[in-house]
């Protein structure tokens, strides 16, 4: 044969293998350009370009003895194909990008394979072969009309097949004479495609791309494959590849049978439409194709629920999470749907595995309908149904003949028997199906294997009817008052010298005994007590502790209480306290201003403990203005207290609730502070007096809070302390007067011509003044100018360093102009002097600088390049790849003390400038559009930005920019599709302007709810601010000097109580322990609080520690509920399994809710607790059982029961159903019907009506759903009138229907308020620090025994803010040593305005709250460590340890290079690096010297050509040994490679990646590596760590790298081996040797003897070299590239 074809196997179509063969069999022939070597081809490969790692999919590539030729196949039949804007459209339909651009590409990636053997060509040597390609057209398709440039690569088959023809062949090629002899080099060309490396081509429908194999027919009738979108990877389907020429019916051949086969799944699955249960449930083909296009082998694409799994996955990955009561509820939705379709008339008749796909919601999808039958269709497709069954031999003959439901019915009782039993579903299985239990589902499935159950409706009723309902007694046990009864009287205890008050009925009495005030309440008996009398007094006196231990300033210190037996009587005793009435207050308006402050919180915050509040008005609350102060003296009670007479009840509200006659009596008791009467005006407090006023007329829901009363408060303490100051100016500036912008005149500094002159501008509303200032004598020297200005434009706040709250009014002077008013007044805030001192510092700074770079460095033409990077010191950056982090820092940072703030400060600076925090993310690819209406904008970031945003947010992508006049614009780009986005992926919109976005371009986030996203952290910390919190005093413990005395609860935690969390193996040894110090850590810690803090070091155990901690809450302390939370996904997700896995393990049951915004966060093993999955089985079940339910009260409401079944039908499956499909035809995104498909739907509804009431049903034939829903009242009426039901009957049906429709519609909106009904009945709540404050969990209005914020060092104030303020006691979790919390750039500069710190005070300042409470003097005495680390080598963990734990870190890890050892619960190093060929690996810790060239500066940002070249040779020995990489592949866990690459800078990890890709390395080797940047590795670790320093400026700065906590996390990383790429000539210099990098580097030569432990590679010739440029300055200085 002279033509030789080589295949790929599943790569190529039908139409390509017939045209392929028409092509072997017209070029084989014998002439003289194949006598001496047959030619070759190769079809159906696939081939990577080993630079742009792009791949190409070959339909055919042919070989000949001069060319190659590449062959793209197009079976394609219309009338004519046009090109417009680079697509093809076919008589109008989009065929996509064009086939000549695509073919093109290839082309591309065939070249580049080829140059890669150029020096190896024997036929023509050092030259590549030429490449020629053409679309060949195999169909019937004129295509003249496209542009010339496409058409001369377009052309027929049939002309195709002319150049087998010698001469045809020379005409369109025109070979070389030296180029034909390509047979020479056909082994070499034949080796690009049999390397293991070349993968089959894959199969690509619609832009779906095949993955792996999911699903082969038992008779290869058609393959499954998973799919994933070619443009998005969040977008998944089913490509199924049909094998007609497998089929036994020779009829399937015709493509109008195999059209109605395809088609057969579609027309049943138009039938669920008419079902609310259905219409959302089948998964069928996405596109139905024309006849002519359904080849024998056919690739349909069909609908893939990511969020449901086959149910065989589920058995093996939900199912074991599940208990009994979540298996039975699934069993019940499971039959519900089957039973819902044998009602319609729809049988399914292949009922097994394949088909049936569970989410963890337990929502069920069904699939596979080609075996389907219903009684309203015809059915063409009968003779082909029996060979696609997958049922096995002998389940087929058991039930082979048996009628279609009824064999439905056998199969959902296997299916069933399966899920309870956790079996996965196999052939075999099925032909040994065992039933042998006497639970009640074991007889129901026995009766249906049977086959003694008809149909799904039977097995579904029969099921509810054997079902068990669990009925629910609770008897309260008087034995749980018992510590608080006493049977002595009360007289004796506390005998009465005073009465202070009693009521008017006599039963309740205050009297002073001594320095004690008593409450009693009479006619108490113990012995009469009923269960809810029980449980009443005990929450009484539960409330009454909870509140005395938090010691509220407010209320007297409660010294008693309980029930007296022999006094009949309940009692409290506190201390006696006195003070002055609100009617004898004289005092100043701001203390009158903050008593009534005060006294608002405090109402709120008892409410939120829950304390039962009773009399309030004038005699109850006692105050001293001494300090200020005030005490509620009489307010507890057990019963509700309303007073018609007081002038403190709201007798304008009709029965007013408790808790509004309380906020009345508040209300009045302000006014009366503020010292005038409820409902008038007030000059003096006008903000206040209004906001009562309003309260008054409020008619929605008056008094509902008192929110509004204290923000009017908050406003009159801001207007009223903005001073004014004069300033005289010459006269030649305006007269003007400049405002505060809300409390804000915006101050900018900057150094003066004079060496101690600093100009200071500042600006507001109105305009700005600039003058010189003198710093040594603190006076202002001159006016340089004013200017008038309405607003302030954004510049001026860019470039302010502080905001002062001030006034200023200029006017001409008289005389000498004196600014000393001015200048004392400036001097006088601490801020102001502290940023005059930064200015003049900074400019030292410069000077010495400057002076260090000209004495070491020639000013060459070299060097005057690299003079750009000084500038870009000066600007504030933007580090686009780990978050804005601050590169300007000077190197005399740690000189610039941090400012002693107090913490109460920073918060409230920290809320006044929330809103500057606009989620964002950085562009990291163009924005890329998946169709006409879908960008996709690829950002890269740890965390994850959209967790910010409830479900339920409208979220619009802004872009900001600046105008000519500097002025700020924003644009909205689009809107984000939150619940189809992924983490690094934005689903976007709506786009405009997509061309002017460029990658790198920083674009926010904002919702439509006015920013809703972050009002939620800022309401968190206003609410602990205001003491509404559970632990009012929270602020105070976070003070950096905080001496509050922890609270000591002698809780004993032994030994035993430990071993139960040891993990043991196979052989019984204990595999992991919590150590001596976790021991101790865990005892303090819950002895100590209310505030505890666990510092958790890399690798110390902490998720363990967490796990064990919480599980032993539970068991052994018996708290009602625990909140955790994190800053990522990932450790939620790892601690609440860990937690769990000890609940089980242990018996403990632990009910637990995992809430997020988005399934694809949460992991497998939590997705039955996930919020949105609960919601969801909750409202199948609802759905299932709602018929019965309702049904069920028939009689009790005197109604018929066949006629309220009609009437449940009417509501909920024909006006409900028709409305709900009215609004999806109304749908652009979600529409599951067209209108004129809605218009007929009421026909097949109508003819359900029969089975309900057949002259009704008659009475409506023939009316359309517009008819129907127009009509609905008449409907009703003829139902009444059908069953003759009238009057108070009829009425309560239809109220009652109503209401189950209604609670259906309710379930699963955001007015249901099911998340918070979960977030306050579950034992265990869990989720991200920022996601658990969304508005519909409410957890501002919970209390929690405890919170738990793991990560807590990254999290800002807000963010921990939002899970604190309902705890009763808190633990948190972090490292402070390690990253700290990330501010975005615009926050962090407004919060150093606001407290007056530069820029390069940033991150001094802005300090994690855990370190400001772990290094207070309360933190030191609550604190607990975990000091033993299991990630690190010991030669890592010793340095980690040494440069940055003070050698407190321990290693529990060993390295014993192949010797034996004795330790037991240690990780081992595995020995696989010692004898390797990679000499920067035999050493556990290497530093890599890369001195020689300096970095390059990108705005703000760094990346080293130099370093990178480097790192990349140390990945090709690294590639190079194969021992090794084996050994490092064994090693390594599913999605975490072995070899992680750090980059300091996020331009360098661009860099590095670009080169990395552009490297012809095999996949393997690629899957192994992975490059990062340091903001984004905290919590992850690989066992080779490459650092890339990348910085080695001339200038010598080393900018945030001298803060210590980037570097101790990416150092930290490592478990085997640390690889250091650093520039040591510039963390050797003196002043950078106390650096952290320069403490490693003299660490590592310090111990570099150990060679096995650490070694320095230096290049000698290079460092010589450095060392001569700079001793004599003759040479270009260091070379830059």
């Amino acid at each position: 044969m002279s033509l030789i074809i080589k295949t790929q196997a599943n790569g190529l179509h039908q139409h390509e293998t017939k045209a392929i063969s028409k092509i072997r069999e017209a070029f084989s022939v014998e002439d003289e350009m194949r006598k001496i070597s047959p030619w070759y081809g190769y079809a159906g490969y696939t081939l990577v370009d080993p630079i742009s790692k792009k791949e190409g999919e070959f339909d055919l590539i042919l070989v000949t003895n001069s060319v190659l030729i590449i062959i793209e196949l197009k079976d394609w039949n219309g009338k004519s194909i046009k090109s417009a804007n680079g697509n093809w459209y076919m008589d109008e339909r989009d065929m996509g990008v064009s086939p000549v651009s695509l073919t093109r590409q290839k082309q591309f990636i065939l070249v580049n394979k080829l140059k890669g053997l150029k020096d190896k060509f024997k036929g023509n040597p050092g030259f590549v072969p030429r490449i020629y390609f053409f679309v060949v057209m195999c169909g019937k398709v004129n295509f003249s009309n496209l542009p010339d440039d496409e058409q001369k690569h377009v052309i027929s088959l049939d002309k195709f097949l002319k150049f087998a023809n010698k001469n045809s062949f020379n005409k369109e090629f025109k070979p070389h004479p030296d180029a034909q002899h390509l047979y020479k080099d056909f082994d070499l060309i034949d080796q690009i495609f049999t390397q293991k490396s070349t993968p089959p081509k894959r199969i690509i429908v619609q832009k779906y791309k095949q993955d792996d194999e999911l699903l082969s027919h038992p008779k290869n009738l058609y393959t499954e494959y998973e799919a994933t979108s070619t443009i998005s990877r969040s977008d998944k389907a089913i490509i199924r590849q049909w094998m007609f020429s497998n089929f036994h019916e020779l009829s399937i051949q015709s493509p109008k049978m195999r059209a109605e086969l395809l088609n057969h799944e579609r027309v049943i699955s138009a039938e669920f439409k008419q079902s609310t249960h259905l219409y959302n449930t089948a998964l069928v083909p996405l596109i139905m194709p024309e006849e002519d296009q359904i080849t024998q082998q056919y690739n349909e694409l069909v609908e893939y629920r990511q969020s449901h799994l086959r149910f065989n996955d589920f058995i093996t990955t939900i199912c074991p999470n599940l208990n009994e009561e979540d298996k039975l509820n699934l069993i019940q939705i499971l039959l519900s749907k089957f039973s819902e379709m044998h009602n319609l008339g729809i049988s399914h008749g292949d009922i097994n595995s394949h088909c049936i796909w569970i989410s963890p919601q337990k929502d069920v999808a069904i699939s596979h309908f080609l075996t389907s039958d219903s009684k309203n269709i015809t059915n063409n497709i009968r003779d082909f149904q029996p060979d696609l069954v997958f049922i096995a031999d002998g389940q087929k003959s058991k039930i082979a003949n048996v009628q279609a439901f009824k064999k439905d019915a056998y199969m959902l009782a296997v299916i069933a028997w399966h899920l309870w039993l956790n079996i996965r579903l196999t052939p075999k299985a099925l032909n040994n199906i065992c039933v042998n239990s006497d639970h009640w589902l074991a007889d129901l499935v026995r009766k249906a294997i049977n086959l003694e159950i008809e149909d799904a409706v039977q097995f579904l009723r029969e099921f509810n009817t054997k079902r068990p309902v669990q009925a629910v007694e609770f008897i309260a046990n008087i034995s749980c008052l018992n510590e608080y009864i006493t049977s002595e009287k009360l007289n004796r205890l506390y005998p009465e010298d005073d009465e202070i008050y009693e009521d008017d009925e006599r039963d309740i009495i205050l009297y002073r005994s001594g320095d004690l005030c008593v409450k009693e309440w009479s006619d108490v008996h113990v012995n009469e007590f009923s269960s809810s009398d029980i449980l009443k007094y005990q929450h009484f006196f539960e409330r009454i502790k909870e509140a005395n231990s938090q010691n509220l300033f407010y209320l007297p210190s409660i010294e008693r209480f309980g029930i007296s037996s022999k006094s009949r009587s309940l009692f409290l005793v506190n201390k006696l306290v006195e003070g002055i009435t609100v009617d004898q207050i004289e005092t100043t308006k701001e203390s009158r201003l903050f008593l009534a402050a005060n006294l608002i919180e405090a109402i709120i915050h008892l409410h939120k403990l829950g304390l039962p509040i009773g009399r309030i008005d004038h005699q109850s609350v006692l105050f001293n203005l001494d300090d200020n102060s005030f005490i509620f003296n009489d307010i507890i009670d057990i019963k509700e207290y309303l007073d018609y007479e007081s002038a403190y009840y709201p007798s304008y509200i009709d029965n007013p609730t408790n808790e509004q006659c309380q906020n009345y009596a508040i209300m009045r008791l302000v006014c009366e502070i503020l010292g005038f009467e409820i409902g008038n005006d007030s000059l003096e407090f006008k903000w206040v007096s209004d906001a009562v006023n309003i309260e008054l007329k409020e008619s929605e829901y008056p008094l509902g809070d008192l929110n509004r009363l204290l923000e009017s408060i908050e406003t009159e303490q801001i207007h009223g302390d903005t001073p004014t100051l004069r300033i005289p100016v010459p006269d030649k500036f305006p007269e003007l007067k400049i405002f505060a912008d809300n409390k804000r005149v915006y101050v900018a500094l900057e150094k003066g011509r004079n060496a101690n002159d600093v100009v200071v501008k500042m600006q507001g509303i109105g305009g700005s003044i600039q003058f010189i200032l003198d710093p040594n004598t603190k006076t202002i020297r001159f006016v340089t100018g004013v200017r008038e200005s309405d607003v302030v434009p954004h510049y001026v706040i860019d470039q302010a360093m502080l905001e002062i709250n001030v006034a200023l009014d200029i006017r001409h002077s008289v005389g000498r102009p004196e600014y000393a008013e001015l200048s004392e007044f400036l001097f006088k805030i601490d801020e102001f002097s502290t940023a005059i001192n930064d200015v003049l510092q900074e400019q030292a700074n410069d000077q010495d600088e400057s002076a260090d770079v000209s004495n070491n460095l020639e000013l060459s033409e070299d060097y005057k390049a690299d003079q750009q990077l000084f500038t870009q010191e000066n600007q504030l950056p933007v580090e686009h790849s780990s978050k804005s982090r601050d590169d300007n820092l000077s190197d005399d940072i740690q000189k610039l003390a941090a400012l002693n703030i107090d913490t109460k400060k920073l918060w409230k600076a920290i809320l006044e400038t929330e809103t500057e925090a606009l989620p964002y993310i950085v562009l990291s690819q163009p924005l890329h559009l998946v169709d006409s209406k879908i960008y996709i904008a690829r950002y890269e970031d740890d965390n994850d930005v959209l967790d910010k945003f409830p479900k339920d947010s409208l979220i619009s992508l802004i872009y900001k920019t600046i105008d000519f006049n500097g002025e700020d614009r924003e644009f909205r780009v689009g809107d984000i599709d939150i619940q189809n986005s992924l983490a690094g992926e934005l689903r976007v919109k709506g786009v405009k302007h997509a061309d002017k976005i460029k990658v790198g371009e920083v674009l926010y986030l904002r919702t439509k709810a006015d920013k809703s996203s972050f009002l939620k952290r800022k309401n968190a910390l206003e609410q602990i601010l205001r003491r509404q919190s559970d632990i009012p005093n929270l602020v105070e413990y976070f003070e950096p000097n905080s001496e509050i005395r922890p609270t000591h609860y002698d809780i004993t935690v032994t030994d035993k109580d430990f071993e139960r969390y040891d993990q043991h193996n196979e052989q019984g040894e204990v595999i992991v322990s919590l150590n001596n110090l976790q021991r101790e850590a865990f005892r303090k810690l819950i002895n100590y609080g209310p505030v505890s803090i666990l510092q958790g070091p890399p690798g110390t155990g902490k998720t363990e520690f967490i796990a064990a901690f919480v599980h032993f809450l539970f068991e052994k302390q018996n708290v009602n509920n625990v909140l955790m939370v994190s800053q990522s996904h990932e450790a939620v997700n790892t601690a609440a399994e860990r937690i769990r896995k000890h609940s089980h393990r242990l018996n403990t049951p632990l009910e637990i809710v995992r809430f997020s915004n988005r399934e694809n966060a949460v992991s497998n093993n939590l997705k039955d607790v996930f919020s949105d999955s609960i919601i969801s089985t909750h409202r199948n079940l609802f759905l299932t059982e709602m018929e019965d339910r309702v049904l069920s009260l028939s009689q009790s409401i005197g109604v018929d029961r066949d006629y309220l079944a009609c009437a449940l039908f009417l509501k909920v499956h024909l006006f409900g159903h028709l409305s709900r499909m009215w609004i999806s035809t109304e749908s652009e995104d979600n529409q599951l019907i067209s209108k004129a498909e809605w218009n007929n739907l009421s026909t097949k509804l109508i003819e359900r009506l029969k089975d309900y009431s057949k002259e009704l049903h008659t009475s409506l034939l023939g009316w359309n759903s517009r008819q129907i829903s127009d009509r609905e009242n008449q409907i009703w009426e003829m139902l009444d009138e059908t069953f003759e039901v009238q009057g108070k009957a009829a009425n309560n049906a239809k109220a009652l229907v109503q209401i189950a429709f209604d609670y259906d519609q309710l379930i699963d909106s955001p007015n249901a308020n099911y998340e918070t009904y979960l977030s306050k009945t579950r034992q265990f709540i869990c989720g991200t620090c920022v996601g658990i404050g969304h508005h519909s969990i409410d957890i501002a209005n919970q209390s929690f025994d405890w919170v738990i914020i793991d990560e807590s060092a990254r999290s800002i104030s807000s963010e921990l803010a939002i899970a604190m303020q309902s705890a009763k006691r808190i633990l948190l979790v972090g490292d402070h040593k390690q990253l700290p919390p990330l501010y975005s750039p615009e926050h962090a500069k407004a919060l150093g305005r606001k407290l007056g710190f530069t820029k390069n005070r940033i991150e001094a300042n802005l300090k994690s709250d855990f370190e400001r409470l772990f290094n207070s003097p309360y933190g030191k005495a609550v604190q607990g460590k975990l000091l033993v680390q299991y990630r690190m080598a010991p030669a890592i963990g010793e340095m980690v340890s040494a440069c940055f734990y003070d050698k407190e870190l321990v290693t529990g890890v060993i390295e014993p290079l192949g010797k034996p050892y004795q330790e037991k619960m240690v990780r081992v190093v595995p020995n696989i690096y010692q004898h390797c060929s990679v000499q920067e690996l035999r050493s556990t810790v290497t530093w890599v010297d890369t001195s020689e060239k300096f970095s390059d500066g990108v705005g703000t940002t760094f990346f080293n050509k130099h370093e990178a070249r480097k790192i990349i040779g140390l990945l090709e020995k690294i590639h190079a040994d194969e021992e090794l990489l084996k050994e490092l592949k064994e090693r390594s866990k599913p999605n975490e490679p072995p070899i992680g690459i750090i980059c300091m800078y996020g331009e360098q990890k661009r860099y590095l990646r670009k080169q990395f890709n552009s490297k012809a390395w095999n996949e393997d080797f690629r899957s192994l590596v992975k490059i990062d940047t340091v903001d984004s590795y905290q919590g992850k670790e690989n066992r080779i760590i490459i650092l890339s320093v990348t910085r080695n400026s001339p200038d010598n700065k080393i900018g945030f790298m001298n803060m210590p906590n980037r570097i101790n996390v990416a150092l930290s990383r490592a478990m085997d081996r640390l690889v250091i790429f650093g520039a040591s000539r510039l963390w050797s210099m003196p002043k950078h040797q106390e650096s952290p990098l320069g403490e490693v580097l003299n660490y590592i030569k310090e111990y570099s003897s150990d060679r096995t432990r650490y070694q320095y590679i230096a290049d000698r010739k290079n460092e010589f070299k450095l060392n001569a440029n700079i001793k004599t300055k003759t040479s270009r200085g260091i070379s830059h590239e």
